[in-house]
């Protein structure tokens, strides 16, 4: 250790003395591993040697700016170790705005190495320093740097924040400005809140200082990161500086996220305003895993936007897309994508909706999709721009059609396409089943789980050849994206979670078909009982005949994308024996015909991802099926 310090300290001194090109061999002997034994001593000597080397370099200072990177961030060194070589006014002045980028990234640095709200007070009883850390933040051109400003300011905001249990359901939290102050300095002092806006609000356009109609867009773009992380902040939805909020058109009783959300932007003559915009709303949405109301499944950023009428609005935009207005495919695609952020995040609030909201989106899903003919599907992956939303809807929602043909079947088996496998692999493989929720998701993803279990089912009905098809499609390994996807289909079916129509109430399930209308539409299985989960559906004909036999073949492909298909034919055979070996300590029924197929999977997996074949004896899978067929009923 002392002698790679040494090399990089004497390295140091002779780029300040003989101006001698940085070299990358020295600096990076001093890497992230080493920077965590660091004595503290050696560690705030070689950040205030590149410090001040930073101002007078002629030079490229990347290599220096990393390595004062690695020490702040790796060695064990505190805020104020860093500040008796480093006063606080250097670091300010290094995040002026018209600094060299290379001083911002090290002041930036500086500033992260905060670990404790001790040191975090520290910082935010500088008011200076903390107005230059946002001004850097918003008004900074450099890409690089701005990403790095806000995530010191998040972090700053963020350490002293108590996070929520898992799935709490969320409110707004109050926070005492009197002990977390660095959320006092941001909404609380006049000069730092007012700076929010100046720098933002279209309003100051042209005046003395300000930034340009398009540095505006970017700043205003970064502050609604703010707004997208912190919502939940209660002092974010409320202001303590009216006076400040009246001279940029805020409304008494609002905040910054009403000014951010609804009044900030004005994007009716930008089109990739518009797209940031609607992409914006989409991270509000999602910005928070804490858990929906009970009773409404909702949270209150979701009646935000409802309150003030811009769900309704982007819903409405994809229900009824303006088709004579040239741009509209521009921003289509986002607001797609809010649509499904929504119906993923809140599954209970879509499926509740009595507002006519959720008839218009289906009725244009069904009507896209079925509308779509297999020669589109052919030349291109998703001709419709809607399987990502499609696979996103709860699965029940799937039967609601009027149309006497399940949505399900528009999507074509032949000719194959990777983005429609992928979709259907999504929707047959069920809920994500989650621990420790309350009750009524549970429910919800029960019913979920007995939909993706029937879609499947009517699925294969309709395409008698599909085990065939994915089969022959995963042994393409000449063409890794299909192979992949195939091998992305198995095992989602052997990792299913599904559940059968008879486990729930009547009123929880009256469009999912019975037993009786899915037995008529997949007449294959004769006698069998219907497969009550996806390892089943994998060990029944038609599958079984042509499964094992390729999960137990050997791999021959060593490298490459062939070699990634190849761990995957290897995880669908480990997911399948997990599955069978929890049936067999179950007890079911003839476990002789399991427990071959259990023994020749673990011979099969014992040899490795690319190991030599192992034998099966299909034609005396009699045993296996009539097994199967107990252990799914």
């Amino acid at each position: 250790m002392n002698v790679i310090v040494g090399k990089v300290r004497d390295h140091l001194e002779d780029i300040r003395t003989k101006n001698t090109r940085s070299k990358s061999s020295i600096l990076s002997e001093l890497d992230s591993t080493l920077c965590h034994s660091l004595p503290t001593n050696d560690a705030v000597d070689l950040i205030a040697r590149i410090a001040s080397l930073l101002p007078d370099l002629r030079q490229d200072a990347t290599k220096l700016t990393e390595l004062a990177e690695r020490i702040a961030e790796n060695a064990p060194i505190t805020f104020e170790d860093i500040l008796t070589v480093v006063p606080s006014d250097a670091i300010q002045a290094g995040l002026g705005i018209e600094q060299p980028t290379s001083i911002n990234h090290v002041s930036l640095a500086l500033l992260r190495a905060t670990k404790s709200e001790a040191e975090i007070s520290i910082v935010a009883s500088k008011e200076k320093l903390v107005m230059s850390l946002v001004n850097l933040w918003l008004r900074t051109e450099d890409i690089g740097v701005g990403l790095k400003a806000w995530r010191v300011l998040a972090h700053l905001l963020g350490v002293d924040i108590d996070k929520p249990e898992k799935d709490q359901v969320t409110v707004l939290r109050t926070i005492d400005t009197n002990t977390h102050l660095m959320w006092r300095r941001l909404v609380t002092d006049q000069n730092t809140y007012d700076l929010l806006f100046s720098l933002t609000c279209l309003s100051t356009l042209g005046q003395s200082g300000q930034l340009s109609r398009r540095a505006k867009g970017v700043s205003q773009f970064r502050l609604m990161e703010l707004i997208i992380t912190f919502w939940p902040v209660k002092s974010l939805w409320t202001s303590s500086l009216p006076e400040i909020n009246k001279l940029y058109g805020i409304k008494a009783g609002e905040g910054l996220v009403h000014y951010c959300l609804l009044h900030m932007v004005d994007a009716k003559d930008d089109i990739l305003e518009q797209i940031q915009l609607v992409e914006s709303y989409s991270k509000f949405l999602r910005s928070s895993s804490w858990g929906d109301d009970p009773l409404t499944g909702s949270r209150p950023n979701l009646e935000f936007l409802i309150q003030h009428g811009v769900h309704a609005d982007i819903l409405s935009q994809f229900a009824y897309p303006d088709q004579d207005d040239p741009l509209q495919g521009l921003i289509q695609s986002s607001i797609i994508e809010y649509v499904r952020t929504y119906v993923s995040c809140f599954p209970r609030h879509f499926l509740r909706d009595t507002t006519g909201n959720k008839d218009r989106i289906l009725e244009h899903i069904w009507k896209v999709l079925g509308s779509t003919s297999q020669n589109k599907w052919a030349r291109n992956d998703d001709p419709t721009g809607l399987l990502g939303l499609f696979s996103s809807l709860p699965r029940e929602i799937i039967f609601s059609t009027t149309s006497n043909t399940n949505p399900i079947l528009s999507l074509p088996l032949r000719p194959f396409n990777t983005k429609i496998i992928s979709s259907l692999a999504i929707i047959f493989n069920g809920p994500q089943t989650r621990q420790d929720t309350e009750s009524s998701t549970i429910q919800v993803e029960a019913v979920s789980a007995a939909a993706a279990r029937c879609l499947f089912l009517i699925y294969l009905g309709a395409n008698p050849t599909f085990f065939e098809d994915i089969i022959a499609k995963a042994s393409s390994v000449a063409v890794p994206e299909v192979a992949s996807t195939a091998m992305d289909m198995l095992l989602s079916l052997a990792t299913a979670s599904w559940n059968r129509k008879e486990l729930l109430a009547a009123n929880e399930s009256s469009a999912i078909p019975g037993e009786e209308s899915l037995r008529a539409q997949c007449s294959f299985y004769g006698h069998y009982t219907l497969p009550g989960d996806g390892v089943s559906a994998l060990l029944l004909p038609p599958a079984v005949i042509q499964i094992l036999p390729f999960l137990l073949s050997s791999s021959r492909h060593l490298t490459g994308d062939a070699y990634s298909v190849a761990q995957k034919k290897f995880d669908v055979a480990a997911a399948m024996l997990r599955k069978v070996e929890l049936f067999l300590a179950r007890g079911v029924v003839d476990e002789n015909g399991l427990g071959m197929v259990a023994q020749t999977l673990r011979v099969r997996l014992q040899k490795g991802i690319l190991g030599e074949g192992v034998g099966v004896a299909i034609e005396g899978g009699e045993d296996v099926t009539h097994s199967v067929a107990t252990m799914s009923r």
